[in-house]
């Protein structure tokens, strides 16, 4: 590795991005840059590697201590191309999902998914967090190709595939290694016309294993299965929000599967209708003062769950669900060219350490 020089990295910075997008407050924390393109972001990660220089991606309030580069994507975001007839949008990675459905509602279309409560996180962060609809499970179903930055500085791009095509979907690969494989700069994205309305239904259960047992027999459910899910404890009962996109009479047909007894033939299943779950929807805003960190449970940890205020488990699969904490800390950050992985991280750390002492 390169002998470590962070003030001919900072320089370098200024020269790519200008001097008032280059933020280093002492010598003894983090460089954090506002790169606004693709190129510039290729420039900065070459010109750290050539320095010594790890990157990290984050946000100038994140800026903390070390002797590293925080890349903050937050000024890459701008929608670069659109085609109404393909459905699918071009965006830079730094747009949050708020802005970015602004602009989509503007011309008619949607992502037609829920980002429970990171509707102000920039679009890149998302790529390494579960979010229902978006990133539900080991794919990615809204992402079509991903323009990215290897470690080296040089700058790719991945093609729109059939869906007959075999093999690893590195889309998946990329996007779930978010600034430990590669930086993530400009995405594709598959939307949906706007024209088709929403339908919310909040279902009541007497217990945590009636509401399970229904929201994993409403899972995969066609054509009117619900878009999203989310379950949370309300006093004396557990409350299930069901979230449809279609028509309205979609509402309807979930009170109906109530009515029918979904789950186990038990009495205590009882609509409460779209209220409460659009108000669940609505209300689920993340804040600095109340982050909000996700992390995918087992089946079994459903069946033994205690929700603290605030909390709640959605995007429901046989497998899998992801359960939502408020208040809990932030991941670890994961460097560029490192492994998220915390036991390869580990294993490289000791054998790096052997290295040195021989």
């Amino acid at each position: 590795m390169a002998h470590l020089n962070p003030e001919t990295f900072m320089l370098r910075a200024r020269e790519v991005c200008g001097a008032e997008n280059v933020l280093w407050p002492d010598p003894g924390s983090a460089i954090c840059v506002r790169p606004s393109t693709t190129a510039q972001v290729a420039s900065l990660v070459r010109s750290a590697r050539e320095q010594g220089c790890r990157i990290r991606l984050g946000t100038s309030a994140e800026q903390g201590e070390g002797a590293f580069v925080l890349l903050d994507l937050q000024r890459m975001n701008q929608v670069v191309q659109q085609d109404p007839v393909s459905s699918w949008v071009f965006t830079q990675t730094g747009i949050t999902p708020a802005q970015l459905e602004a602009h989509l509602n503007r011309e008619g279309f949607t992502l037609r998914c829920h980002f429970s409560g990171h509707g102000a996180s920039p679009l890149s962060t998302l790529f390494s967090v579960q979010v229902p609809g978006f990133h539900p499970g080991p794919s990615i179903h809204r992402l079509i190709a991903v323009t990215a930055v290897w470690p080296d500085g040089s700058t790719f791009r991945t093609r729109v595939s059939p869906r007959q095509a075999v093999g690893p979907d590195s889309r998946t690969f990329f996007a779930r290694e978010h600034g430990g494989a590669a930086v993530v700069t400009e995405a594709c994205l598959a939307v949906f016309s706007s024209a088709v309305p929403s339908g919310y239904e909040t279902l009541a259960f007497a217990s945590l294993s009636d509401a399970l047992e229904a929201a994993f027999s409403l899972t995969g459910r066609g054509p009117l299965k619900p878009l999203e899910q989310a379950l949370e404890f309300d006093r004396k009962r557990w409350l299930l929000h069901l979230w449809f996109w279609g028509p309205a009479a979609c509402v309807a047909v979930a009170r109906d599967r109530a009515a029918h007894r979904i789950g186990r033939p038990v009495g205590g299943i009882q609509a409460q209708g779209e209220g409460p779950a659009r108000e669940f929807w609505q209300l689920r805003a993340l804040t600095e003062d109340i982050p909000r960190a996700a992390y995918p449970i087992t089946a079994v940890e459903l069946a033994h769950l205690h929700l603290a205020p605030g909390d709640f488990v959605s995007c429901f699969s046989p497998g899998v669900a992801i359960l939502y904490t408020v208040g809990s800390r932030k991941t670890d950050p994961v460097f560029l060219g490192e492994s998220a992985d915390p036991v390869v991280r580990d294993w490289l750390a000791s054998f790096n350490e052997s290295e040195n002492n021989q």
